[in-house]
């Protein structure tokens, strides 16, 4: 199958697009969730940053240059692409998708984080 099957087409309309939309999320959306859990008492990032302190450097590193890159391809492009296949509908599939992802992380950075940014 081809990249383009789960999203990968280079056009300009696309990354203008992504671009907005991440200033969008990183200025507004993320700032006003973070706003509301710090109010609501749920825990940060802290237990997250408690659990990697310990981690060799290089592994950090690695786990840096490729978790993006690998997380959205399997979660947001593969998955995404193949449970609307299954339902007939993107949004179940990302509903899905996103939930999935959501519990996996869940473990290591608790859920305030999983609030704030996904």
């Amino acid at each position: 199958m081809p990249l383009a099957s789960i999203g990968f087409q280079p056009r300009w309309r696309s990354l203008v697009l992504g671009l907005l939309l991440a200033l969008l999320f990183s200025q507004v959306v993320a700032p006003f969730l973070y706003w509301m859990i710090t109010r609501g008492g749920i825990p940060g990032f802290e237990t997250g940053l408690a659990k990697i302190v310990g981690m060799p450097t290089w592994y950090l590193l690695f786990a840096a240059a490729t978790a993006g890159i690998v997380e959205e391809s399997l979660y947001r492009g593969y998955a995404v692409e193949r449970l609307a296949l299954l339902t007939d509908s993107y949004w179940w599939a990302a509903l899905g998708s996103t939930t999935v992802f959501a519990l996996l992380h869940w473990p290591m950075w608790g859920w305030g984080p999983r609030n704030t940014w996904n």
